[in-house]
């Protein structure tokens, strides 16, 4: 940006965008740590922070539509207005990562905050209702009709006169991650640990986010397009303990066995499995998800 030297977008060492919008999935990390922290030590200023967090939330962030709920990813005005001319305002999009990830989020905290603030409660199962909604109305029928979670959803306008129209669209893009959330989700919305809806996800998960990178198998973030295949060990992980919660032994022990073979000897899992680093810039490798795994600068490996 030409007047501060501030990136447009994110980019690892470029400084953020003093006016950044406000993001939901920035939120529900807030919250996370601070209702973690107010329920282990019962610190009445992470309470207040928490609970006006959660206000920020449910004002700006919670979609009014009654009939279709769910939580935005950034907050969108009304019509715009510049030096007389209208602008059509950016859509409204819902991220399937953020709304599932908030049921999940809600449904911890009121185990670990029990009754340590009842109209805290009380808000936090209003957030978690919503959501449960969201996901049964938006996500669930999609996964069926499709055979994918979607990356989310967005509103459709009529850019010629400047309107806009409740009309709702899928983005044409998923991710393994939102497929693993999804799976924990039905779990604990009262799917059976061994329900073989659960297990023939699994196997959904497998056949879209599956690759092989030197003899060695694991999940990619999303379907690249534009890079190699790439392993994240973090989401082969969670693929591998969410297999364990489900009772999904085969395929718990598949991936188990190749976590080991790619930590070998040495006891330690690279961030990332890739066949090269040709191509990849200092920027990081792109995920496919808006941000990137980054390569140590002084011995140019992966993280750990």
């Amino acid at each position: 940006e030409a007047s501060t030297g501030a990136a447009q977008q994110w980019i690892p060492g470029l400084k953020k965008p003093l006016d950044a919008d406000s993001n939901v999935s920035a939120y529900l990390d807030l919250m996370d740590l601070t209702f973690d922290f107010y329920a282990r030590t019962g610190n009445e200023q992470a309470h207040i922070f928490g609970v006006n967090l959660l206000k920020q939330v449910m004002d700006t962030h919670k979609y009014t539509s009654e009939e279709f709920g769910g939580l935005r990813q950034y907050v969108v005005t009304g019509k715009l207005h510049v030096d007389g001319i209208q602008a059509v305002p950016d859509p409204e999009v819902f991220m399937t990562g953020d709304n599932v990830r908030a049921y999940l989020m809600t449904n911890r905290w009121l185990d670990e905050l029990k009754d340590k603030d009842n109209k805290l409660s009380n808000q936090l199962r209003t957030l978690r209702d919503n959501q449960q909604k969201w996901i049964t109305t938006n996500v669930l029928p999609r996964y069926t009709a499709q055979g994918v979670v979607i990356a989310g959803l967005f509103e459709l306008q009529d850019v010629t006169h400047g309107q806009t129209e409740r009309i709702i669209a899928d983005i044409p893009s998923t991710f393994a991650d939102d497929m693993l959330l999804t799976i924990e989700a039905m779990k604990k919305m009262g799917a059976p640990a061994d329900d073989p809806d659960l297990h023939k996800m699994m196997d959904r998960t497998v056949e879209l986010f599956g690759v092989r990178v030197n003899g060695n198998w694991g999940l990619d973030w999303t379907i690249p397009i534009g890079r190699r295949d790439a392993i994240s060990t973090e989401l082969t992980a969670r693929f591998m303990n969410l297999a364990k919660d489900i009772k999904y032994d085969a395929v718990e022990k598949a991936a188990e066995n190749s976590l080991s073979k790619i930590m070998g000897n040495q006891n330690i899992l690279p961030e990332v499995v890739t066949i090269d680093r040709v191509g990849i810039s200092l920027v990081g490798l792109p995920t496919g998800q808006n941000n990137y795994a980054l390569i140590k600068t002084k011995n140019g490996q992966w993280g750990e």
